[in-house]
């Protein structure tokens, strides 16, 4: 008797072994799945301009207040950003164009960018491929992912459901200013050094985030990087066993260094053209930052 009440335990405990091998196995691949889905990234750009009124006299305050307000609004986007465990793609949501109040008016004409950008990254190949249009030629950036030296902080906050921990990282942005005037023309070259403050949760567990920000240990969910911010207002995961992701193809093919010199040079050209045609004794003042 006692020998079979040993066996029936030992048949118990193997049995209950296994259900929790198997529970334990469940909840791994659940977890494991669940590392992939989709986030929504609300972006704003904080620009400072000023409307001269001496070279805008036909325009009066009202115009002024529209065309701030209109660009202010251009620079808030909505960005998703579509991720597994190893790659991911960025790109912004479509959104109807806003008349320009001083285009109606005959005045200024305010170009921003189309929003056609379509960003993959690679974690595993450490690369990226950036899908982007330049003055109406689209081109194909393939380079290799950038590296921050990012320094883990204690401090947390709550985002959404998840429990975010803040990381910081430097570097150094380059302002170049041209001053055009009839007589002259004054480039002004400046540095200032910006800090970048992430918060990632360890709850989603991929090393990446929206635009070229990826290396913590978890999901970045906002980012304040100089004048700009991006925040996550939802994050929807999938228990897929995978997510398909493809990589974009169209534009002419180039590296970042390659493409950084083609929009330099393009915007040069495309200064010297508009100052030619705008000089009338006024200053003109354009200030570019990279």
């Amino acid at each position: 008797m006692k020998a079979l009440l040993e066996k029936f335990s030992s048949s118990i405990l193997k049995h209950t072994i296994m259900k929790f091998i198997c529970l334990l196995f469940v909840l791994l691949v659940q977890c494991c799945f669940s590392q992939q889905g989709e986030a929504t990234y609300f972006e704003h750009v904080q620009m400072q301009f000023q409307l001269d009124s001496s070279s805008n006299a036909q325009m009066n305050d009202a115009m002024k207040d529209k065309i701030r307000a209109q660009i202010q609004s251009q620079m808030q986007k909505e960005y998703t950003l579509v991720f597994n465990t190893k790659e991911s793609v960025y790109k912004q949501e479509a959104k109807l164009n806003t008349p320009n109040p001083a285009a109606q008016n005959g005045g200024v004409f305010v170009m921003t960018a189309g929003g056609s950008d379509i960003l993959y990254k690679n974690l595993q190949t450490h690369s990226f491929a950036n899908q982007t249009e330049l003055m109406g030629k689209v081109f194909l950036i393939k380079d290799t992912l950038s590296t921050r030296q990012w320094q883990l902080g204690t401090e947390t906050k709550t985002i959404g459901n998840y429990t975010c921990y803040k990381a910081t990282a430097t570097y150094t942005q380059e302002h170049q200013k041209i001053n055009f005037s009839n007589t002259k023309e004054l480039t002004e070259h400046t540095t200032e050094t910006i800090t970048i403050t992430a918060w990632y949760t360890p709850e989603i567990a991929i090393s990446n985030g929206p635009e070229n920000y990826q290396g913590l240990p978890g999901l970045i969910l906002e980012i304040h990087d100089g004048s700009k911010t991006l925040v996550c207002n939802k994050v929807t995961l999938s228990n897929k066993k995978d997510i398909e992701i493809e990589a974009p193809t169209k534009g002419k093919e180039v590296t970042q260094t390659e493409f950084d010199e083609i929009s330099d040079k393009k915007m040069k050209q495309w200064v010297e053209q508009h100052t030619k045609k705008t000089r009338n004794g006024n200053e003109i003042t354009i200030e570019i930052s990279k």
